[in-house]
């Protein structure tokens, strides 16, 4: 998690050479009436809109993880 272009997040990379500051997904952490969700940039392969749970976001970068393994 950090500063860059995108702000603040909690980014995911399935590969080393993408270099500093590179990513494959980055979910922003937002909050509302409703309370505090994650929203994905939509980068991922597994392409997701919307506000994400907790939980959904980590079923979004651990389904991100396995697809890389099975490459």
């Amino acid at each position: 998690m950090g500063h860059g272009v995108m702000g603040n997040g909690i980014a995911f990379s399935a590969n080393e050479s993408i270099g500093v500051g590179g990513f494959n997904e980055n979910l922003s952490i937002e909050s509302d009436a409703e309370g505090i969700h994650l929203r994905p940039l939509g980068m991922g392969i597994r392409r997701s809109s919307g506000k994400l749970t907790f939980e959904g976001g980590a079923e979004l970068y651990w389904g991100m993880f396995v697809d890389h393994l099975r490459r």
